[in-house]
């Protein structure tokens, strides 16, 4: 039976996606259900399964070409079988994989895809994982020194982490110094969409300080169960997508979106949480987080973490966010200004909780602070609103809310 392989839709707002890497070359043999290629959308890089059983017998799309959902991309088929013609002639192909020589000379034109190739220090073009990659450079380990144990050779993070614990010699990482490098489709469509939510979407801001002594003291109180529970440490962050979670559960006016030129209000309450990346970022979200409890919410938060990282994150995991948290207290921040993740209406932006002397029933005390400011969107929130969605949140924060237990 013929099988057609093609660009899946993974996600309502996807139009097309970009070829990372074919996994299966032509003429492997491939089950259903295992991982063929992968590709990059504007949101995400994944694998994608093999729809059907037998041999991959022709890639219409090559390494590094981007097209339309639903495009016919390649066609799996049983040794003797026949395939679209007109479809094979007409669609963009590369030699079989059996001519080795010519497929290396090919991938060595290519610019090195998100994560598919990496440039070693001799110029030669080597497979490797984005986390593979960018440990590498880290620590300045030639990859060529390295033979890859995953699918193809292509080089692990273990593998790096191998020559790393071996203390082979490591190559100088190259300058950065007047290098010029190609922007990725997910660099690309970050540069696009933020310039038009800037543009589209007035923002303004409102800050606040919070005295986070009593969500501290919780944190350190709950850290026990959650780790009994799901053995993983409970961060602020997490403590934090609860507390806006409970915010506007409580002022349902912030929990909006725009539709056409009518002002939605929605039915849940979803929390993206920014996830940085070497080359960008994503925004994976967490369903219904008013309902749920610090464990599973640090639970799905690091999971969708790790998936997000890993570029695996799936269609029902990103977007169609109430609000999204970006937090920068790690990297020393004290404050910054967000924009805003459309179509949400905001995007609250966290620094780092820093000691500071404030004044307290008259009298001067050092208490651990944190600095919120939420960015807006004007059309469908005002300053009213701000303030009072980020009293709801500081409120719940410094009690602390019994509910965040």
């Amino acid at each position: 039976m013929v099988t057609k392989v093609i660009m899946p839709q993974m996600g309502l707002t996807m139009e097309e996606g970009k070829i990372v890497e074919w996994i299966k070359k032509e003429g492997d043999r491939v089950e259903k259900g295992e991982p063929l290629f992968q590709i990059e959308t504007d949101k995400v890089t994944l694998e994608v399964e093999s729809p059907g059983t037998g041999v991959l017998r022709k890639i219409l799309v090559k390494e590094e070409e981007t097209v339309p959902i639903i495009t016919v991309i390649g066609y799996i088929a049983e040794p003797g079988e026949s395939i679209p013609e007109a479809e094979v002639k007409a669609a963009p192909t590369r030699e079989a994989a059996p001519q080795k020589v010519e497929v290396k000379a090919e991938v060595k034109e290519k610019v090195p895809a998100r994560g598919a190739a990496a440039e070693a220090t001799g110029g030669e073009r080597v497979k490797a994982s984005p986390v593979a990659k960018k440990l590498a450079e880290e620590q300045g380990i030639d990859l060529s020194r390295i033979k890859g144990s995953g699918p193809g050779g292509r080089i692990t993070r273990e593998d790096v982490e191998a020559v790393m614990a071996g203390g082979v010699a490591a190559a100088a990482a190259p300058p950065l110094e007047g290098k010029l490098q190609k922007m990725t489709t997910m660099q690309t469509i970050i540069a696009d969409r933020t310039a038009k939510s800037k543009v589209a979407a007035p923002h303004f801001y409102v800050g606040m300080e919070v005295d986070m002594t009593q969500a501290i003291s919780l944190q350190a109180n709950l850290k026990p169960k959650v780790q009994a529970e799901t053995g993983l440490s409970l961060s602020l962050t997490e403590i934090l997508v609860k507390a806006v979670a409970l915010a506007l559960r409580e002022y349902p006016r912030a929990n909006v979106t725009l539709d056409g030129d009518k002002i939605k209000f929605l039915p849940e309450i979803h929390i993206g949480v920014v996830v940085a990346l070497e080359e960008g970022l994503l925004i994976p979200v967490i369903r219904k987080a008013e309902t749920k409890s610090l464990s599973q919410i640090t639970k799905e938060n690091k999971e969708l973490a790790a998936r997000a990282r890993a570029g695996q994150l799936k269609p029902e995991e990103y977007g169609n966010g109430s609000i999204s948290i970006s937090n920068m207290g790690m990297f020393g921040v004290d404050h910054f200004t967000a924009i805003i993740n459309q179509p949400e209406a905001a995007m609250l932006a966290v620094g780092r909780v820093v000691e500071k002397p404030v004044a307290i029933n008259g009298m001067i005390a050092v208490r651990p602070m944190m600095s919120i400011t939420i960015s807006c969107d004007h059309r469908l929130l005002y300053g009213v609103h701000a303030a009072q969605f980020l009293g709801k949140l500081r409120t719940i924060l410094e009690g602390p809310d019994p509910r965040l237990g």
